[in-house]
């Protein structure tokens, strides 16, 4: 099992912005081809606060790279990455594998 952290940047103030539009449609086309969403989080203290942290759970890189080309491909994902990507003003993604006594091993 890995999990792939995905760490947004937005504009100033458009958190919120983005998660009413993951809520409305942009999770229908993650889930249809990613899969299991470990969750979602904005950031209310410390840090940048202007942040989206999604953890998304795959069985391993295999099965992400082949989710993940899946996703590129799809209409409705392009579609919805072309209306709200110009709110992301940096995007990290980092492969975590859990320890083996952590609750999500």
């Amino acid at each position: 099992m890995i999990y792939e952290e995905q760490t947004y940047t937005l504009q100033v103030g458009k958190v919120p912005v983005l998660m009413r539009a993951y809520e409305q449609r942009g999770l229908a086309v993650l889930h249809r081809h990613l899969g299991d969403l470990v969750g979602c989080w904005g950031v209310d203290l410390g840090g940048d606060i202007d942040e989206m942290v999604q953890v998304w759970r795959f069985a391993d890189v295999e099965d992400r790279r082949q989710r993940r080309l899946s996703l590129a491909e799809d209409p409705d994902w392009v579609s919805f990455a072309g209306e709200y990507g110009h709110l992301i003003t940096r995007r990290r993604m980092r492969l975590l594998s859990p320890a083996s006594f952590s609750p999500l091993a």
